[in-house]
């Protein structure tokens, strides 16, 4: 009897450090398993520039797409993907029609970004203004600590903008009241990008020259910062009868848009015209700075800086301007 209580007694010891053993393995493999999640904290940023979160965004339509990102940035990086829900809370465009957008932005795992976008489709129909407004963000998007943000949109229709580059002026010679534009004065416009391209031009020898900038049909027009120059191809003689005092010649700018009411009209700066003097220059050696164009999300800004284009930048638009006079010739002279 002793014997078995012993065996009993022995047996009920293993039985327990067994249980032990396996129970403190189990543990182990737990805690190995184990993904460590943190807050998640994240915040917004435009990736396209201007895009804002706190005024309304314009877009114009124009018959071209637009292609509008912003991002979803973690402070630390996560060990699962992160979804942040997108949603269209209020506006009277059509998804599918009007824009389409990314109903949640990805950010994976061992990432920091996430790229969403807003997409404004086009079409053949000239609309009045359209809004639509977006919510970045959920109170049950897991795995991120996101306060959320809103992306309002006004989406445009607008067409060509339409500029008139006026440079006539009446002025006096032996008794007569003469324009620049009777005397056959021939100067040519061209729209420059910042590396020296011309992607546009007025030069008809027409008084004044008329330059429309539509979006839709020029592929060169992307966002950007481009440069109005002029260049005196003919002074039809003006410089050689020696006007004293000279008189000052400047461009007037009179522009317009297609279906809006974007519209006005301004002069080039004095100090980046010239005078009766100047002469000819059909080789476009002296470009003269008239204003700037801004083009952002296909929205015209139009200003003044007075600052010349610089000359290392001509080289192209010398060559485009040198291939487009080639068989060009220059009128008689109005004096002579």
């Amino acid at each position: 009897m002793k014997k078995n209580k012993f065996n009993i007694l022995l047996l009920t010891f293993l039985m327990a450090g067994f249980t032990f053993t396996s129970c403190e393995n189990e543990d182990d493999a737990t805690g190995d398993s184990v993904a460590i999640v943190n807050d998640g904290v994240a915040a917004v940023e435009a990736v396209t520039p201007g895009l804002s979160f706190s005024a309304p965004n314009n877009v114009n339509e124009g018959g071209s797409q637009r292609i509008i990102q912003y991002a979803i940035t973690l402070q630390e990086v996560q060990p699962v993907d992160v979804y942040v829900t997108v949603s269209l809370v209020s506006g009277d465009a059509i998804e599918g029609e009007d824009f389409d957008f990314d109903h949640s932005v990805i950010v994976p795992a061992f990432t920091k970004k996430g790229v969403g976008t807003v997409t404004i489709l086009k079409d053949d129909i000239e609309e009045s203004t359209e809004t639509f407004t977006l919510k970045i963000g959920d109170v049950f998007d897991a795995n991120v600590s996101f306060a959320g943000a809103n992306l309002v949109f006004n989406i445009t229709d607008f067409g060509a903008l339409n500029l008139i580059l006026d440079w006539n002026t009446t002025f006096q010679f032996s008794g007569l009241d003469l324009t620049l534009c009777d005397i056959g004065y021939d100067v040519d416009y061209y729209l420059v990008d910042m590396n020296g391209e011309a992607v546009e031009m007025a030069a008809t020898a027409d008084c004044p020259e008329t330059m429309v900038l539509d979006l839709a049909a020029n592929a060169d027009l992307v966002d950007g910062t481009y440069e109005i120059m002029m260049n005196i191809w003919d002074d039809a003689g003006l410089s050689t009868v020696g006007i004293d005092p000279a008189f000052e010649i400047v461009t007037n700018v009179t522009y317009s848009r297609d279906n809006s009411t974007f519209a006005g009209a301004f002069a080039q700066d004095s100090a980046d015209g010239i005078d009766s003097n100047y002469g000819s220059d059909p080789s476009n050696l002296d470009p003269k700075y008239v204003a700037t164009l801004k083009i952002e999300n296909g929205m015209f800004t139009l200003s003044k800086n007075g600052s010349a284009i610089g000359t290392g930048k001509l080289a192209n638009l010398k060559n485009k301007l040198a291939a487009k006079n080639a068989n060009r010739v220059k009128k008689p002279s109005y004096f002579n």
